[in-house]
Protein backbone atom coordinates (compact mmCIF):
# COMPACT_ATOMS: atom_id res chain seq x y z
CA UNK A 1 0.00 0.00 0.00
CA UNK A 2 1.21 3.44 -0.91
CA UNK A 3 1.39 5.98 1.78
CA UNK A 4 -0.30 9.27 0.95
CA UNK A 5 1.88 12.13 2.10
CA UNK A 6 -0.83 14.78 1.89
CA UNK A 7 -3.58 12.72 3.58
CA UNK A 8 -6.03 13.17 0.68
CA UNK A 9 -8.65 10.57 0.07
CA UNK A 10 -9.04 9.54 -3.54
CA UNK A 11 -12.82 9.48 -3.77
CA UNK A 12 -14.73 11.38 -6.40
CA UNK A 13 -17.28 13.79 -5.00
CA UNK A 14 -20.62 12.41 -6.25
CA UNK A 15 -22.68 15.50 -5.43
CA UNK A 16 -20.59 17.85 -7.56
CA UNK A 17 -20.86 15.56 -10.61
CA UNK A 18 -24.65 15.38 -10.28
CA UNK A 19 -24.88 19.14 -9.92
CA UNK A 20 -22.72 19.81 -12.96
CA UNK A 21 -24.78 17.47 -15.17
CA UNK A 22 -28.03 18.92 -13.89
CA UNK A 23 -26.79 22.38 -14.81
CA UNK A 24 -26.08 21.25 -18.37
CA UNK A 25 -29.48 19.57 -18.71
CA UNK A 26 -31.46 22.39 -17.09
CA UNK A 27 -33.70 23.69 -19.94
CA UNK A 28 -34.25 27.13 -18.42
CA UNK A 29 -30.59 28.14 -18.56
CA UNK A 30 -29.51 26.62 -21.87
CA UNK A 31 -28.92 29.94 -23.58
CA UNK A 32 -26.48 31.18 -20.95
CA UNK A 33 -24.41 28.01 -20.68
CA UNK A 34 -21.68 26.95 -23.05
CA UNK A 35 -21.83 23.23 -22.20
CA UNK A 36 -24.80 22.30 -24.40
CA UNK A 37 -24.51 18.82 -25.82
CA UNK A 38 -25.11 17.93 -29.46
CA UNK A 39 -28.30 16.09 -28.51
CA UNK A 40 -29.81 19.21 -26.93
CA UNK A 41 -29.07 21.59 -29.83
CA UNK A 42 -31.95 20.49 -32.10
CA UNK A 43 -34.37 21.03 -29.22
CA UNK A 44 -33.19 24.62 -28.83
CA UNK A 45 -33.46 25.27 -32.58
CA UNK A 46 -37.00 23.93 -32.64
CA UNK A 47 -38.01 26.42 -29.97
CA UNK A 48 -36.68 29.35 -32.02
CA UNK A 49 -38.25 28.39 -35.36
CA UNK A 50 -42.03 28.25 -34.84
CA UNK A 51 -43.40 30.28 -37.75
CA UNK A 52 -46.98 29.26 -38.23
CA UNK A 53 -48.48 29.69 -41.70
CA UNK A 54 -47.55 32.21 -44.36
CA UNK A 55 -49.78 34.97 -45.62
CA UNK A 56 -51.13 34.44 -49.08
CA UNK A 57 -50.01 36.83 -51.81
CA UNK A 58 -51.97 40.04 -52.16
CA UNK A 59 -54.09 40.11 -55.29
CA UNK A 60 -54.17 43.57 -56.84
CA UNK A 61 -57.57 44.66 -58.15
CA UNK A 62 -57.30 47.78 -60.32
CA UNK A 63 -59.71 50.70 -59.79
CA UNK A 64 -62.21 51.37 -62.55
CA UNK A 65 -62.61 54.93 -63.87
CA UNK A 66 -66.09 55.10 -62.33
CA UNK A 67 -64.76 54.14 -58.88
CA UNK A 68 -62.00 56.74 -59.15
CA UNK A 69 -64.45 59.48 -60.18
CA UNK A 70 -66.89 58.76 -57.32
CA UNK A 71 -64.07 58.64 -54.77
CA UNK A 72 -62.53 61.93 -56.00
CA UNK A 73 -65.91 63.67 -55.89
CA UNK A 74 -66.79 62.37 -52.42
CA UNK A 75 -63.40 63.28 -50.88
CA UNK A 76 -62.85 66.65 -52.68
CA UNK A 77 -62.53 68.53 -49.40
CA UNK A 78 -59.92 66.09 -48.08
CA UNK A 79 -57.88 66.37 -51.26
CA UNK A 80 -57.93 70.21 -51.16
CA UNK A 81 -57.01 70.29 -47.45
CA UNK A 82 -54.45 67.52 -47.96
CA UNK A 83 -55.88 65.45 -45.11
CA UNK A 84 -56.44 61.71 -45.33
CA UNK A 85 -59.98 60.58 -44.53
CA UNK A 86 -60.59 58.87 -41.21
CA UNK A 87 -61.79 55.32 -40.82
CA UNK A 88 -65.40 56.31 -40.16
CA UNK A 89 -65.50 58.59 -43.21
CA UNK A 90 -64.15 55.83 -45.44
CA UNK A 91 -66.66 53.34 -44.06
CA UNK A 92 -69.52 55.82 -44.63
CA UNK A 93 -68.37 56.21 -48.23
CA UNK A 94 -68.25 52.44 -48.70
CA UNK A 95 -71.76 52.03 -47.24
CA UNK A 96 -73.20 54.74 -49.52
CA UNK A 97 -71.54 53.23 -52.59
CA UNK A 98 -71.94 49.54 -51.85
CA UNK A 99 -72.71 48.56 -55.43
CA UNK A 100 -69.47 49.93 -56.91
CA UNK A 101 -67.20 49.54 -53.90
CA UNK A 102 -68.20 46.07 -52.70
CA UNK A 103 -65.33 44.19 -51.09
CA UNK A 104 -63.09 47.25 -50.74
CA UNK A 105 -61.40 47.66 -47.36
CA UNK A 106 -61.49 51.17 -45.88
CA UNK A 107 -57.68 51.34 -45.89
CA UNK A 108 -57.61 51.00 -49.66
CA UNK A 109 -59.91 54.04 -50.01
CA UNK A 110 -57.80 56.05 -47.57
CA UNK A 111 -54.60 55.17 -49.43
CA UNK A 112 -56.15 56.12 -52.78
CA UNK A 113 -57.18 59.56 -51.48
CA UNK A 114 -53.76 60.08 -49.88
CA UNK A 115 -52.00 59.21 -53.14
CA UNK A 116 -54.22 61.69 -55.03
CA UNK A 117 -53.10 64.73 -53.05
CA UNK A 118 -49.57 63.49 -52.41
CA UNK A 119 -48.68 63.83 -56.08
CA UNK A 120 -50.05 67.40 -56.36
Amino acid sequence: QEHNIYNFTETTPQKSIKQSTSKILNPTKLKKQKGITAIEKPIILQKRLPKVGKKSKFIRIPWTEEQKAITKKYFQKHILLRKPPKKGECEDFLVKNQILMSGFPWRKVKTFVYNLYKDL
